[in-house]
């Protein structure tokens, strides 16, 4: 079957019902802070490919001769290539297409007659704690690159690689026999593969072996089991959580088969609730842990794998479900916990991500968030736009430029907002009347929006989280949503506050205040955030007053996304006021 087909075959299977399908980096134009981060990770990956590109083939290539004390070398080539090969489809370098096709096909050069795509030597396949790990992220690099880049030869050696695993691990899970449950992490190391064996499975004409796998793991892995029936998160790593729930919701996208998706929803919702950071992530030291949501001067918060996984889990739910709380989670993350463990430059990523006092970035090539980060900012893209039954829905606001094909006709939407000063314009660009209708997400930080068309103003309907225009466009439409940007307040299980305006936690950082005792300083009870504007650097400031010890002071605020740069001291979380 033509991988075109294929394609659309799982664009349907994921629209059943009232699922949304995400653009393809290739429909969008990412401009703005969100535009430059993807822009500079693309240098990222270019550089990674310049200065580890051989250590990353040579994990598979020279499997008896690897350092053992390094079991997960092999997740970089797959990392690389899924975030490369996304990063690539957006068109913006010609020539970077070619190079990731061209590691693609190294990577594929390496495969085992058998199919084995780990980097075990052959006594311990099969048997080495991190062995279908490294599988999964060569899965995934394959297919991502065959989708986004034309390159069905790829689907092969992805499709002889699921086969390695459901033969060398059967009987199938459930039995007698549960090696596929005894890897690292309780196993979750190996279940986090199940979202792309269920990605695959359209393209294997859905295999009976391997549609047998996937659903008897999804029923009898234990912590499935127990998250089922409690609706509670399994306490353990967070990455590896996250991955495995989002390995159910691929499955039930791609079978159409939603039973679990209520459970999975609850245990979101709790993540939601009890784990997750007002920066849009979790985790202490990688782990859910019973204690509550605390700051930690440099603490290991919020590693960087696992914000991409959670990022991934709510973009899947998104995609299934069509609610846009998933998407408030993917805004807040992407404006928030992403970009912060992102250098400005892009050249660096930090393991956690503390909200004060700096932030440390890896040393050495061995760092799974070198490789896990870049894969978060190359979706960027894919997180703006969307299509449902009825039309289309702006679920991101950021400068962006989009064009698709609906009922018929090209059109292209184009957005201009400025999100601190309360308006967002978008353009519509079609060459003839059409019916169609437009969504447009009320992001939680929006009060008192409202819209105008061509300079007048309208009341369109307000329906599950989206201002809803279902109308004839005519060609040069225009709208301008206007809102107050509201500025929040969120407690910690500590009792430190972190201060959120629009989209964005704010910081004050030592090199906008450099006289400032980052310690002495307080959240008043009532802030009021103006905005500044961009520096010379592209950070975007705000002022305010604080409370500085107890004194109230102007103060410069940025985005908690863009603080601790050239290692300056900043802070996020502030103590709760006496």
């Amino acid at each position: 079957m033509a991988l075109t087909c294929l394609i659309l075959c799982t664009i349907a299977a994921a629209s059943s019902g009232s699922a949304v399908v995400p653009l393809s980096p290739r429909q969008v134009t990412l401009e703005g802070s969100l535009g430059r981060r993807h822009e500079r990770n693309i240098d990222y990956l270019l550089h990674l490919h310049e200065q580890h590109g051989p250590m990353m083939i040579q994990a598979f290539a020279q499997r008896g001769q690897r350092d053992p004390e390094r079991p997960w070398d092999g997740e970089y080539a797959g990392k690389w290539l899924d975030a490369a090969a996304l990063s690539a489809a957006s068109g913006s370098r010609q020539a970077f297409a070619s190079l990731v096709r061209s590691f693609a096909n190294q990577l594929a050069a390496t495969q085992e007659p058998d199919g084995y795509m780990g980097i075990e030597p052959a006594p311990r396949r099969g048997r080495a704690p991190w062995d279908i790990w490294n599988h999964w992220y060569a899965i995934t690099g394959f297919l991502t690159c065959a989708q986004e880049l034309d390159a069905p030869a790829l689907i092969d050696p992805a499709r002889r690689a699921a086969n390695w695993l459901v033969e060398h691990y059967g009987p199938t899970p459930g039995s007698d026999d549960d090696r596929f449950f005894r890897g690292a992490w309780g196993g979750g190391c190996n279940v986090a593969v199940l979202d792309q064996l269920a990605r695959l499975l359209p393209f294997t004409d859905n295999d009976p072996r391997l549609l047998h796998f996937i659903q008897a793991a999804a029923r009898h892995y234990p912590p499935f089991d127990r998250m089922r029936r409690i609706r509670q998160p399994n306490l353990s790593h967070a990455y590896v959580v996250t991955a495995g729930l989002g390995g159910l919701v691929e499955f039930a996208r791609y079978s159409a088969d939603y039973d679990d998706l209520p459970w999975i929803q609850d245990v979101w919702t709790v993540l939601h609730d009890r784990h997750l950071f007002p920066s849009g992530s979790l985790g202490f030291n990688e782990s859910l842990t019973d204690a509550p949501t605390t700051d930690m001067a440099d603490g290991k918060l919020q590693e960087t794998c696992a914000t991409v996984e959670w990022i991934l889990l709510s973009h899947r739910l998104y995609c299934a479900t069509g609610q846009p709380r998933y998407a408030d989670a993917i805004e807040r993350a992407a404006f928030n916990a992403l970009p912060a463990a992102q250098s400005l430059d892009g050249m660096q990523w930090t393991y956690f991500t503390p909200f004060r006092y700096r932030k440390r970035y890896f040393e050495g090539p061995t760092r799974c968030c070198y490789w896990s980060g870049p894969r978060g900012i190359a979706r960027l893209p894919t997180f703006l736009y969307t299509l449902d039954a009825e039309g289309l829905r702006v679920d991101l606001y950021e400068y962006s430029t989009a064009t698709i094909e609906l009922k018929g006709t090209s059109i292209t939407i184009r957005q201009r907002p400025d999100l601190s000063g309360g308006v967002i314009s978008i353009d519509l660009r079609i060459p003839t009347p059409r019916s169609f209708t437009l969504k447009l997400r009320l992001a939680p930080w929006m009060n008192k929006p409202e819209l105008h068309l061509n300079a007048r103003p309208i009341h369109p309907e307000m329906a599950g989280g989206y201002l809803v225009l279902n109308r004839h466009w005519q060609p040069g439409d225009a709208l301008e949503l206007r809102f107050a940007a509201a500025v929040q307040t969120h407690r910690l299980g500590d009792g430190s506050l972190l201060a959120q305006f629009g989209p964005w936690i704010l910081a004050v950082d030592e090199q906008d205040n450099p006289d400032l005792d980052l310690d002495s300083v307080r959240l008043p009870a009532s802030l009021v955030v103006q905005p500044l504007g961009s520096d010379a650097g592209g950070r975007l400031r705000f002022t305010a007053e604080l409370l500085v010890a107890s004194i109230s002071r102007r103060v410069t605020l940025i985005t908690y996304a863009d603080a601790g740069q050239t290692n300056h001291r900043f802070r996020a979380a502030f103590p709760s006021t006496p």
